[in-house]
């Protein structure tokens, strides 16, 4: 297959503009780090390419092989579009949303609204941090209707912080949604793109939140997933795109909680759609009539369906997490027989693009001894060609030679509830005559996994750093993480750092009852909700942990935002005691090992805040601690200089106290 690139980003990124600050949040929302190009589309025809570069807009067109700057006379565009007819190109800019025609050059302003605390077309911060929502506005596939999403801030607490950088102190003033207090307002406008008439949807909102969006395949409908606030139920909407009148179709109730998930979508013809819901404990599919009305289940069984490839007329493509939430795979239904089959080659982890009629599929895989690798595959016989392959090399030896895969396994739980899924790394030159110092690496929260059976990603890679200066490291997957379904993740509902405390206690026991392992050095380590668990288990757990590197750890729930908080605990209101017993601070007195507590001075999601109580509170109890921070950077400490030294700083300080 040949290769060809395109566009150059470094020939094109000189004496450019740069991100709005939305941008730029916006992409600390989406962990998105690097430069250059980080996200393109086709136009329909498949003439052009569109792509973003540092706040300015680019399109290459396919006849003549070349980019072009787009002029819309303003830099730091976000979130730009082409329409579905192609006529269009919408973007965001300074909270309103603007259109180019582009066949004319002209450029209309669809909102004018978005000024200060009101923004038009944009996403707000909590559904971008939490319900993974980064749009907010979304043109009809008829190109005749604009709906947008406009909200008011205002009533959110504005908190003054200082971001600190090497060289200044900025002094931000945020809108921060504490749990508990107040989310932002909003409202669903629909905006007749030639007239810019608008009219707002008849939809109630107070005190919910606006999950998901979509409009039907002719631009008559457009719907909408309403959350409620303590996000036990949702409600698919259906809004008239000319007069803005709305009917529920369906809603979905669910204890503890709901997982808002992406499995919404129209059949080919329009006359029906998917639905996913956990109501069975796993997340499947489920089909209904337009009006709401319940067909048929498509997908059943112990597995977790992520992700609808495509959708034919007579088949159904998707990827399902499998066997206890260690294997990714991708499976085809035949709707007409109701059988279905594995296109994955092997077990591992699997994502995978469907072609639009169903004949080729471009998968990427990998497991614990593959790196990743690409494949086009003829899904009438199967014939593979290969893509890309991993071929990162350490001393001149592919590093899958080098690496020898983690050992994999199962623990019961303390109360011999649930199986635990675990896996450990040894040094490159084991020895099991010897004794060697251990760490846990935990995350721990809901949301997300650490032990799959993939090759993984720079965490794992840390983990083989670790254990190539003489750790052995192990990770373990506690009830609250996800993929093993909603009864497994639910059990931690309402009291965090009680549950998962336990189960990482059984990682620790089970290391120091290896004989490789000595049982006076096991640490811990985790970032975010994982820095969390690292402070619980080092304050609850001290007989356990000798050396904990927590990095930036919530400290106290009611120091976090609403819509993440509230999905687990319950409003403060609704739960005080709850919340009590989840904060650190009631354990701190209790801490005998060494701990480093890390955090960037800039985080806007985890406040600084959490960090600098946690101090004043170890100091009250004359516990001995250390810090390091790291001027400038957020919650994910991405710069890679600042990245190279946090990875260094946690591996010394376990070399130096473990």
């Amino acid at each position: 297959l040949d290769q060809k690139m395109l566009v150059d980003s470094q020939v094109l990124q000189q004496g450019m503009g740069g991100q709005s600050q939305a941008e730029k949040d916006r992409r600390e929302r989406m962990r998105l780090f690097n430069d250059g190009i980080l996200s393109y589309e086709w136009a329909p025809d498949s003439s052009s390419i569109l792509f973003p570069i540092s706040g300015d807009l680019f399109m290459w067109n396919a006849v003549e092989d070349r980019s072009k700057k787009l002029d819309l006379g303003f830099s730091g565009v976000m979130d730009a579009k082409f329409s579905k007819l192609g006529n269009f190109i919408t973007y965001l800019e300074n909270a309103n949303v603007k259109c180019l025609h582009l066949e004319t050059g002209e450029i209309s302003e669809l909102t004018s609204d978005g000024q200060g605390d009101v923004r038009c077309g944009e996403a707000e911060f909590v559904v971008q941090e939490e319900l993974d929502r980064y749009e907010g506005y979304w043109l009809s596939p008829d190109e005749k209707t604009l709906a947008f999403e406009k909200y008011d801030q205002s009533s959110v607490e504005l908190v003054t912080r200082n971001e600190i950088f090497s060289d200044r102190v900025d002094t931000i003033k945020q809108r921060y949604p504490f749990a508990g207090k107040k989310n932002v307002t909003y409202e669903l406008g629909l905006c007749n793109v030639k007239t810019h008439q608008i009219i707002y949807a008849d939809i109630a909102t107070d005190d919910t939140y606006l999950a998901r969006a979509c409009w039907d395949k002719d631009g008559k409908y457009f719907y909408v997933q309403i959350l409620d606030r303590l996000q036990t139920t949702v409600r698919l909407v259906r809004i008239d795109g000319a007069t803005g009148k709305s009917k529920i179709l369906l809603e979905e109730v669910s204890k503890p909680w709901i997982n808002i998930n992406d499995l919404f979508m129209f059949s080919p013809d329009g006359q029906s759609f998917l639905w996913g819901s956990e109501r069975d404990n796993f997340r499947h599919i489920y089909k209904y009539s337009l009006d709401g009305t319940q067909c048929k289940q498509l997908t059943s069984g112990e597995k977790q369906v992520l992700k609808i490839n495509h959708l034919s007329d007579d088949k159904l493509f998707y990827t399902a997490c499998c066997d206890k939430g260690l294997n990714t795979l991708i499976f085809c239904l035949d709707l007409k027989t109701m059988t279905e089959e594995v296109l994955s080659p092997k077990v591992g982890t699997t994502t995978a693009v469907i072609g639009p009629n169903s004949d080729f599929m471009v998968l990427s895989y990998s497991n614990l001894d593959t790196p990743q690798a690409v494949e086009l595959v003829s899904l009438h016989d199967f014939e593979k060609k290969l893509l890309h392959s991993a071929h990162c090399r350490v001393d001149k030896r592919l590093i899958s030679d080098v690496f020898f895969p983690p050992v994999m396994g199962a623990l019961k739980s303390s109360d011999t509830l649930e199986d635990l899924n675990f896996q450990i790394i040894l040094p490159p030159d084991f020895d099991a005559s010897k004794k060697y110092p251990a760490i846990v690496h935990v995350y721990g929260g809901p949301h997300a996994q650490m032990v799959t059976n993939s090759w993984g990603d720079t965490r794992y890679l840390f983990q083989r750093y670790l254990a190539s200066l003489g750790f052995v490291i192990m990770c373990l997957d506690n009830r609250g993480s996800c993929n093993r379904g909603l009864r497994f993740e639910g059990a931690i509902h309402k009291k965090l750092g009680d549950l998962e405390v336990e189960d990482q206690a059984v990682a620790a026991q089970y290391l120091s009852s290896l004989d490789y392992v000595d049982e006076k050095r096991i640490g811990i380590h985790g970032w975010s909700y994982g820095g969390y668990m690292t402070l619980m288990c080092m304050f609850k757990k001290p007989e356990l942990f000798k050396v904990g590197v927590s990095g930036a750890p919530v400290t106290d729930w009611a120091l976090y935002d609403t819509c993440y908080t509230e999905r687990y605990m319950c409003k403060p209101e609704l739960n005080s005691e709850g919340y009590k017993q989840s904060s650190v601070f009631p354990y701190v007195k209790d801490l005998r090992g060494k701990l480093l507590i890390i955090h960037g001075m800039a985080d806007d999601n985890v406040l600084y805040q959490n960090s600098t109580m946690l101090y004043s509170a170890l100091q009250e109890a004359q516990k001995m601690f250390d810090i390091m921070v790291y001027p400038g950077e957020k919650h994910s400490v991405a710069g890679q200089v600042a990245k190279h030294h946090n990875f260094r700083t946690i591996a010394n300080y376990f070399l130096e106290n473990l």
